[in-house]
């Protein structure tokens, strides 16, 4: 893209161009704004505050939209794919859907704590949320809830659907990332960071992950394939790595 969105804790969002100059304001917020996006067409931008509103903007920095109904900071906002709703997670445990005109379409309740992430599946027929309350959550766009992703032991801060739809990836404040299968079985972990995950995002091939932390370091790690695609991949004639033979099980070479 050609420009960025950052939110503030002056109750402020700036967009920026590619040679870091400010090229628009964002006021409005009666506080700090926690969370940000562009629409898929990039024409606006969604702002998700702890004041309890999420605001729709042009370019411009006219508010389009105010979203009125959390009792609690919004934490994360997200776009639907074909930009026609939106969603956001608040720390009142509750996801909500919207239409861009304002209205309440759903409400996503089950989680026990604060909402910190939230993503809209390619297809739009699904959502995921992560929560303080250690899981992340996979729900039909209508409302019911399909499976739990439980392992982690501190909140989950970030979350995100691989580009086939197939695998969720987690972010939490126990420093680790987890990559899931969306039927939900654990399939990789990632380890090494010295402080909270706060933000996780696949490449547009799925087959790397980047997080970013509080330990001041943004890491690239690559996502090891299921035995059955590393085998029927190029790479199959390749010797294994350690830590390839340890994740597939191998104990001795054939």
């Amino acid at each position: 893209g050609k420009s960025m969105v950052t939110g503030s804790p002056d109750s402020m969002a700036f967009l920026w161009d590619m040679q870091g100059n400010v090229i628009g304001h964002f006021k409005g917020h009666g506080d700090r704004i926690y969370s940000v996006a562009f629409s898929p067409d990039g024409k606006s931008i969604l702002t998700g505050s702890r004041d309890k509103t999420a605001r729709l903007w042009d370019l411009n920095a006219h508010m389009l939209q105010e979203f009125k109904e959390h009792n609690g900071a919004i934490y994360s906002v997200a776009f639907s794919r074909d930009g026609k709703s939106i969603l956001t997670g608040s720390a009142d445990s509750i996801a909500r859907l919207w239409d861009l005109k304002g209205n309440l379409l759903r409400e996503f309740k089950g989680h026990m704590g604060a909402i910190s992430g939230v993503a809209f599946s390619k297809t739009g027929d699904t959502i995921l949320t992560g929560s303080d309350d250690m899981t992340a959550r996979l729900w039909k766009i209508e409302g019911h809830l399909i499976r739990k992703f439980t392992g982690h032991k501190g909140a989950i801060n970030s979350v995100a659907y691989s580009p086939d739809g197939q695998k969720v990836l987690t972010g939490s404040f126990d420093r680790t990332a987890r990559l899931w299968s969306i039927e939900g079985g654990l399939l990789q972990e990632f380890k090494g960071h010295n402080s909270f995950i706060n933000s996780v995002a696949f490449s547009s091939d799925g087959n790397t992950i980047l997080t970013g932390s509080y330990d001041n370091t943004a890491r690239l790690w690559k996502v090891v394939m299921p035995l059955k695609e590393f085998l029927a991949s190029e790479e199959w004639g390749e010797p294994l790595s350690k830590e390839q033979k340890e994740k597939f099980g191998i104990k001795n070479e054939p």
